[in-house]
């Protein structure tokens, strides 16, 4: 869980080029989605065909994009706000203050807004505060670690509290007039409430993001637009089940917009825009992401 672009200064190693061909290959076949598969919609209201599955209590962790929740589809989006607890001078090992936010929607998709339903109120909302450490390993790699507790509140629903650990390992490294970003990812979480056992779930990610700096600026920042395409498994909870079985892989791919160096506000950096597009064997949907896709 990152607030931004590791690439945001860019140091020297990007300053070379260097092949990377598993990341090109990666990027390749999640951008080739299939070509019959269409926009889910969802009337507001209406529940989906699929068997829940996902605990809202897990929305904070669960990052912008749909899933099927208490018999729904659910849109979420996740805002992230990193505080940068960092000493001078720089040491090895830098921590950050995540305190992200996540709004959901019951039945909704950014193509309803073109023919005018939009929420009339937000269905649940979840916050999250942790405390991450990234650790330099050297000029390319870095490892992360996450550990954060969070509450999440949604509409005829009782509240639930939400504890998880992250772990990734990222490379930066540069190809040709691109940025490239390589991560793999496992994250445990469990969720309870008042009236329920506990929820659990386990996931890992690998994913690929490329950005390319651009010649013009945005708010005095040099403007960088790129691609990504990340695989899921998940093991306990499952986002989405056909007929009473689980799918646990989730393909997406995407575009990203922001800049090569955040821009702040009140310290705080701003997050780049995404969108994305997830598939699975019974939902295929376009969303909006704010922040690092993964």
């Amino acid at each position: 869980m990152t607030d931004g672009n590791p690439w945001r200064k860019t140091p020297a190693v990007f300053r070379r080029t260097a092949p990377w061909p598993v990341a090109g290959f990666l990027l390749a076949a999640l951008l080739a989605v299939r070509p019959h598969a269409a926009v889910a919609h969802t009337p507001y209201t209406a529940p989906i065909t699929n068997d829940a599955t996902f605990d809202y209590g897990l929305s904070s962790f669960l990052g912008s994009g749909i899933y099927s929740i208490n018999g729904q589809n659910v849109q979420l989006y996740r805002i992230p706000v990193t505080f940068d607890l960092r000493t001078e001078p720089p040491e090895r090992t830098q921590y950050y203050a995540q305190f992200p936010v996540t709004f959901g929607f019951y039945g909704f998709v950014p193509t309803d807004v073109l023919q005018g339903d939009v929420p009339k109120s937000v269905d649940t909302i979840s916050g999250l505060a942790g405390l991450e450490s990234r650790t330099r390993l050297n000029d390319e790699w870095r490892y992360l670690q996450l550990i954060a507790v969070g509450y999440t509140v949604a509409a005829r629903n009782p509240d639930k509290q939400l504890a998880g650990v992250q772990s990734a390992l990222e490379r930066a490294a540069p190809w040709q007039a691109w940025r490239v970003r390589w991560r793999n990812e496992a994250l445990a979480a469990v969720t309870t409430g008042r009236g329920s056992s506990p929820e659990k779930i386990l996931r890992l990610l690998e994913g690929v993001e490329m950005d390319r700096p651009q010649s013009w600026s945005v708010l005095g920042r040099q403007a960088a637009i790129g691609a990504y395409g990340v695989v899921r498994w998940y093991g306990g909870a499952a986002p989405f089940t056909s007929n009473g079985e689980a799918l646990r892989l989730e393909e997406e791919a995407g575009v990203t917009f922001g800049t090569a160096e955040p821009i702040r506000v009140l310290k705080i950096p701003l997050p780049r825009l995404s969108l994305g597009y997830r598939r699975t064997s019974t939902l295929n949907v376009f969303f909006l992401g704010f922040g690092t896709p993964f």
